[in-house]
């Protein structure tokens, strides 16, 4: 996503600008982005946003209803709502309607942590019957059984849908022989 303006992206960085308004719908909640300091340029190596809301706003023309509220021309980056109304005006002129993403800075380091929490979580039991079982067998040795018994619901869960195909197969083939 691009930020031309000067202090946007250090803005940015400190949380004092969350939100971004764009003639475009093509940003999905939910997606990191890259801040890019200028069309045609690379991605800050330091972060990437993170969009979490999106709305739309329509030019009315009307005083009242067709402009920016207080709150959210500060969100935009400190301005007053004429200042960010004229900037968005000499940026996009006759605009009708445009789109208002609301996001949150992560930090490279912060992204490069979630990563690592993740690839972790993959070689790590992640069933709560396997970690319940591991705690049952280690605390006391006379609960083996109960252990047991959690690691054959366990395996009978994570058996069900072979065993439902199996038993789909096995119907189809009772009805073909009648």
């Amino acid at each position: 996503m691009i930020f031309s303006e000067a202090d946007h992206i250090e803005q940015i960085k400190r949380a004092t600008k969350t939100q971004t308004r764009r003639p475009s719908d093509r940003y999905q909640v939910g997606h990191l982005y890259a801040i890019q300091p200028g069309r045609g340029k690379k991605g800050i190596p330091d972060g990437k946003i993170l969009i979490t809301a999106k709305d739309e706003e329509w030019n009315t023309k009307n005083p009242v209803f067709g402009h920016i509220s207080k709150w959210a021309a500060k969100c935009e980056g400190g301005y007053t709502p004429k200042e960010y109304e004229d900037l968005y005006e000499k940026m996009y002129p006759g605009w009708n309607v445009r789109y208002v993403y609301v996001f949150e800075y992560w930090s490279t380091e912060e992204l490069e942590s979630i990563h690592q929490a993740l690839e972790e979580a993959k070689t790590e039991p992640s069933t709560p019957f396997t970690i319940v079982s591991q705690q049952l067998r280690n605390s006391d040795p006379s609960v083996s059984a109960e252990a047991d018994e959690l690691e054959t619901a366990k395996s009978e869960i994570t058996a069900y849908p072979p065993k439902a195909e199996a038993e789909k197969e096995e119907k189809k083939n009772v009805q073909t022989t009648v």
